[in-house]
């Protein structure tokens, strides 16, 4: 059963895209403009890892909604409900959403921390991926990210707000949905250990 803890009535989250009311904390994110647009795009595109390769299929419910989404830096497109195999965390962020910003480089982090124990997939919510590229250039985040750009899937899981993690075990099915506080390093490697049973250190 999937467990999802709601958003007191006091927290603050990112709704919707940049157009729908989004919260951005963190203030405008530049994107360069031109010719050096390209160049700075595709040296983005480098520092970003790659996306997962082909998993197999989830076994058993609840499993997440059946999406293919691209790549936002080098890999294939990644088939959400082909990553069992290995437990996966998958946050949910986005450039224009000042919560997703402060809490990406807890995942950047996790998943320098993980190995193969453990796979930790970025997904671009509602976000150009030339704005989503600069941000992540800008912060140093290298995530392996793919790009939802019309939000298919916060809406497949039937949130509102943002930031929202997903957290997968390796049958490929959802153990939770966090939409909340953002995760700072300690509390997001205490929510593995507990959810998924993964100990990062």
């Amino acid at each position: 059963m999937v467990v999802a803890l709601l958003v007191s009535a006091g927290l603050v989250g990112c709704a919707g895209g940049p157009r729908g009311g989004g919260v951005d904390a963190g203030g405008p994110v530049p994107v360069a403009a031109g010719a050096d647009s390209a160049g700075a795009d595709a040296a983005a595109r480098a520092a970003v890892r790659s996306c997962p390769g082909p998993g197999r299929p989830a076994s058993g419910e609840p499993v997440l909604p059946d999406l293919t989404l691209p790549c936002l830096g080098n890999g294939p497109a990644v088939t959400l409900r082909r990553l069992a195999g290995t437990p996966t965390v998958i946050n949910l962020w986005a450039s224009w959403c000042g919560p997703c910003r402060a809490e990406l480089p807890a995942f950047d982090q996790l998943q320098d921390a993980a190995g193969s124990r453990l796979r930790v997939l970025g997904v671009v919510n509602e976000d150009p991926p030339g704005r989503a590229l600069s941000f992540a250039a800008d912060a140093g985040v290298h995530l392996p990210s793919v790009v939802d750009e019309t939000g298919r899937l916060r809406r497949g899981l039937a949130r509102a707000n943002m930031p929202t993690t997903v957290f997968v075990d390796a049958a490929g099915r959802v153990v939770e949905v966090y939409t909340g506080v953002p995760f700072t390093a300690a509390t997001l490697r205490q929510r593995v250990l507990d959810r998924l049973g993964v100990d990062v250190g």
